[in-house]
């Protein structure tokens, strides 16, 4: 681990900033706050549904998978990261935060706190997920945790009765309702709405 990395973390901790499991219902809740205002603020991006992370806690709780971590400053959450077990491997699944406290370096805290809980289960890796190579401070952050790196690539199927122009056309229309859902000036319930509505024809 960098050296960066520890002094965020110790900053985290002088900050009096707690880690502790979130439960289902309001602290989902607060973190889907988080989430969606964080796409919609920094990627212009609907989010997922609150139902989309209360399916996915359904069923890896079934499996003993379910691992979400939340950062408290008092009785505020301020960052979240839900963690996923499968096999051997920790995955490091979702994270938001309250971008006005991100000096505090709460999101440190939490992939510690992840390591700590990957030890506990027996997990012989924490995997840190995908980044896009317009993300060079995330990239960062995860070398400096000692990530190691790989190309991912990705298949893609495409049956025979297909037709690109209308693919197309959609695609371009989604990105339009996007932009304009997306504005700053639009409050974050609307946006939320937008997501729950459209979010399944991004998949």
């Amino acid at each position: 681990m960098a050296e960066a990395n520890r002094r965020g973390i110790h900053k985290a901790e002088r900050a009096g900033i707690a880690i502790r499991p979130l439960q289902t219902g309001a602290d989902l809740q607060a973190f889907h706050r988080l989430h969606a205002h964080l796409r919609k603020q920094k990627y212009q991006l609907l989010a997922q549904p609150l139902a989309f992370f209360e399916a996915i806690a359904h069923h890896f709780n079934q499996i003993n998978g379910w691992y979400p971590l939340g950062a408290y400053l008092g009785d505020r959450l301020i960052a979240a990261t839900i963690y996923l077990r499968w096999g051997d491997t920790l995955y490091y699944k979702f994270n938001a935060s309250d971008m006005d406290t991100l000096e505090l370096r709460a999101n440190n805290l939490l992939v510690w706190a992840g390591l700590q809980l990957g030890k506990e289960l027996g997990c012989r890796k924490l995997d840190l997920g995908p980044s896009d190579q317009d993300q060079p401070g995330l990239i960062r952050f995860k070398r400096n945790f000692g990530a190691i790196e790989r190309e991912l690539q990705f298949l893609q199927w495409i049956p025979s009765e297909f037709k690109p122009q209308h693919s197309s056309e959609i695609r371009q229309l989604l990105g339009q309702l996007t932009d304009l859902l997306t504005k700053a000036d639009v409050p974050d319930q609307i946006t939320v709405q937008a997501g729950e509505l459209l979010y399944r024809f991004f998949a």
